[in-house]
């Protein structure tokens, strides 16, 4: 009898580890979203998908897409079929399969919570893998000037926090981000801007190629102060107050310069230039006047970025000008290409045709992350 338990016991343990190894039925998939939150320039790929997984809640009106992969190579997800248990909290559409992943769009439409369900087929109660997620109001838009992403620098000094101030005729691109009290809600292309004079002008941008973003652009047309109501699915999160500033409030000039210590041979590196006014407020819109002295043709009034491909043998002064006032920095480069922080799209291209092949591909793959984002809803794939 003894014996005989003893065998039991190793029967049961041996049953346990096959289901540790396979996992359970309903947790044999692991989930992701596409949504990056990380400004790196660089393309989600369902391939190497990020360890975050999921980022709920997310805010009400995003559009996004969902990935279920599967742990492991004993199983095919050929005819997955996702569901949401409450589709009017968030909707899933535009199914995709292979052997080993299920994607699908979400679409974000009303605030609560409600869990996505991954079955073995349409027809089968077979429960795949679960995933909880929540949709939320936000009760405040986060803004934040656009130029430290583009030197990789923290961005805290940044983030408005009062009026800001726009050369007049000047353009400024800040971050949005949402929140609902001290919680991230991850998501973009929800926002409403509207300003409350003709004064100045707003634009609401989105970007997919790369970096999945959404930017508020400011362009005040007239002196003063222009205020900006903004708005989530009809609901005000904020108002923004634009301070139109003239050429002459342009007191001294900054470069910031992106930290090369560890860059490799060949990366592309940018400097950042900034203005302030005499009360060291910065002052954004500038474009900017440069020159890698001796190596660079003068390129006048073209932005407020200078990229470059970064060379560890080669050292130029890069001089940053505005109305007869400068700033050098040295750089590890022999030549370069000036940008804007306003060029929120694909920044891949440099000079040659290299880049413009680069450009066209980036334009393609745009065009179809688009059509994905607004594809019709209630299709099966």
């Amino acid at each position: 009898m003894r014996h005989r338990g003893h065998r039991a016991l190793g029967t049961g343990v041996a049953l346990l580890a096959v289901l540790g190894f396979a996992g359970c039925p309903d947790d044999q998939v692991h989930f992701h979203d596409d949504l990056d939150l990380v400004f790196d320039f660089k393309p989600f790929n369902p391939a190497k998908p990020p360890p975050d997984e999921l980022h709920s809640p997310y805010v009400v009106g995003s559009v996004f897409r969902m990935y279920a992969f599967r742990d492991h190579d004993k199983m095919s997800l050929k005819n997955a079929w996702a569901e949401s248990a409450n589709p009017s909290v968030m909707e899933i559409a535009g199914r995709e399969n292979s052997d080993s992943t299920h994607s699908f769009d979400c679409y974000a439409d009303a605030p609560g919570e409600t869990e996505i369900t991954v079955y073995r087929s349409p027809s089968s109660r077979t429960v795949w893998g679960r995933a909880q997620v929540e949709v939320a109001y936000p009760d405040r838009v986060q803004l934040t000037f656009a130029g430290p992403l583009f030197i990789n620098a923290p961005t805290d000094e940044f983030v408005v926090r009062g009026p800001v101030s726009v050369l007049r005729d000047g353009t400024a691109s800040f971050l949005v981000e949402y929140f609902l009290g001290g919680r991230r809600l991850a998501g973009n292309d929800v926002l409403e801007a509207q300003a409350r004079d003709a004064g100045v002008q707003v634009n609401v941008r989105q970007t997919y190629l790369f970096e999945d973003r959404e930017w508020l652009q400011v362009t005040p047309r007239e002196p003063g102060d222009h205020l900006v109501d903004l708005f989530v699915a009809g609901r005000p999160v904020g108002t923004l107050t634009v301070r139109a500033v003239e050429p002459e409030d342009v007191a001294f000039i900054e470069l910031r310069a992106e930290r090369d210590k560890a860059a490799r041979e060949g990366d592309i590196l940018a400097v950042w230039a900034l203005g302030y006014d005499d009360a060291g407020n910065p002052i954004f819109g500038i474009e900017f006047d440069w020159d890698l002295v001796g190596n660079f043709r003068t390129e006048e009034g073209q932005g407020d970025l200078f990229k470059y491909e970064y060379k560890r043998r080669e050292e130029s002064t890069l001089e940053a000008s505005y109305r007869g006032q400068s700033q050098q920095v040295t750089i590890h480069a022999d030549d370069g290409w000036v940008s804007s922080t306003n060029a929120l799209g694909c920044t891949v291209g440099a000079n040659g045709a290299s880049g413009g092949a680069l450009w066209l591909l980036a334009g393609l793959c745009g065009f179809l992350l688009v059509r994905r984002r607004c594809g019709t809803r209630g299709t099966a794939g």
